[in-house]
């Protein structure tokens, strides 16, 4: 369909406000990701929580669609409506590997969500060992401990 002669309007939304890259990076479909991209996708478009396709491949600790979504220039540090940025939901979900990329893509730890809480903070509240250490080495958080996640402490 994207290749036909017919203009397909890419960035197309559903009542959501999801585009078909939202669809893509949440099911992790590198081969339709880079397809719209080439296609002139919008990197960075925002549903109507203002997620971004990055927001759902870390949530969802998609690595390789990350890696092409950060190439093609999307906000490392694009927040949501509720202040989160995709190292939030990849610290909450426990997705080292893919918190690891977005800290070398120099997204920023000490952002604040809509409930004051940073991405450390999340990851010690669901109990995420290798988040806290990718993080902060020598930090124990009364998160952790109000959560009973004493492994972190």
């Amino acid at each position: 369909l994207l290749g036909s002669a017919k203009r397909v309007n890419v960035n197309f939304q559903d009542t959501d406000g999801f585009a078909p890259l939202h669809h893509a990076a949440l099911s992790g479909n590198l081969e339709l990701i880079s397809l719209l991209l080439e296609s002139q996708a919008a990197v960075d478009i925002r549903d109507q929580k203002g997620m971004r396709p990055l927001h759902y491949a870390a949530w969802q600790g998609k690595a390789e669609p990350m890696k092409t979504l950060l190439k093609s220039g999307s906000s490392v540090n694009g927040q949501s409506d509720e202040g989160q940025i995709p190292l939030h939901l990849s610290a909450q979900h426990g997705h080292y590997d893919v918190s690891e990329m977005l800290l070398q893509h120099q997204s920023n730890p000490c952002i604040l969500d809509n409930a004051g809480k940073t991405p450390l903070d999340l990851a010690c509240e669901f109990g995420r060992v290798g988040e806290i250490l990718l993080t902060q080495r020598d930090l124990s958080s009364p998160l952790a401990a109000k959560n009973g996640h004493i492994d972190i402490i």
